[in-house]
């Protein structure tokens, strides 16, 4: 505990010395601990879930607020590859960056949050090593939450919206709210046309499109109720900033497989997934 006290104070420079000033034990029994003690990993991550289910799920009994599962990875980029680098870093892979469009190599990782009523707590960080899929990683992930009291939900990007993790998490109880890429296929009036294509079509005017305010910032936004691949009567909303209406990179989509909620809860909702980002970027 007094490292983990000692990274999150200010003055802390990675040192052993930082460590001792918090702890009762000398610094070279804590080096000797960090280099040669030995430690159950599962079990510590089994205790930090088990806390983290206790905290959020008793707030979402106590308030009746949904449970938000929060699913996301990111990659930690090193400046050289192994065959390069005078010491060369364990387990750093080259993976697909989709913010950089292009190949990184650096170490990936999937996160996983528990979020209710304004609490955010980090459920689980997976290092991703291609030995397994993120998919069945966020699906072995979902499988082992409880069902929560109420009604709660899986918030994604793109990435993650998969007819198996969507499954799996309405199994556990979560619905699911993410983002879409614009090549999904929607049947409209029972026609097959992609996302992107729909809103071309649909943007010419103003008419087909509602302005909805999230977060104090303007959106024109369609709203599609049916079928996808794989997915049945979900919501889908295609949406444009106030400003940049019709402008095809500016589009953005945005998916729920509970068709009960209003275009605004949906949105509002989904930006409740932006804790993880933050998480990303203090991690780095």
């Amino acid at each position: 505990m007094s490292i983990l006290i000692s990274i999150f104070i200010s003055g802390y420079h990675g040192k052993t010395t930082d460590f001792a000033k918090n702890s009762s034990c000398h610094r070279t029994t804590i080096a000797h601990f960090l280099n040669s003690g030995k430690w159950d990993d599962s079990l510590l991550s089994d205790t930090l879930k088990c806390s983290v289910i206790e905290i959020i799920y008793s707030e979402a009994a106590r308030t009746g607020k949904p449970v938000l599962c929060i699913v996301d990875d990111t990659i930690a980029s090193e400046t050289k590859p192994s065959s390069q680098a005078l010491h060369p870093i364990e387990d750093a892979y080259f993976h697909q960056s989709h913010l950089k469009g292009k190949q990184d190599y650096g170490h990936q990782a999937v996160a996983v949050m528990l979020s209710c009523n304004g609490i955010v707590l980090n459920y689980a960080f997976v290092m991703y090593n291609k030995s397994i899929s993120k998919i069945d990683i966020v699906q072995s992930i979902a499988k082992e939450l409880p069902v929560p009291p109420v009604m709660s939900y899986f918030l994604c990007d793109c990435w993650y919206v998969s007819e198996k993790i969507i499954n799996t998490f309405a199994q556990r109880g979560f619905h699911t709210i993410g983002a879409l890429k614009t090549n999904r296929l929607l049947y409209p009036s029972g026609m097959k046309k992609k996302l992107r294509e729909l809103a071309a079509e649909l943007s010419v005017t103003h008419r087909e499109f509602d302005l909805v305010t999230v977060k104090k910032r303007n959106y024109y936004v369609y709203r599609y109720e049916g079928n996808l691949n794989g997915i049945e009567n979900a919501v889908v909303l295609l949406s444009y900033p106030e400003k940049a209406f019709g402008n095809p990179k500016a589009l953005r989509a945005f998916i729920s497989t509970n068709a009960a909620l209003s275009t605004q809860e949906i949105l509002s909702w989904y930006v409740c997934r932006w804790p993880i980002e933050v998480f990303f970027r203090q991690c780095k």
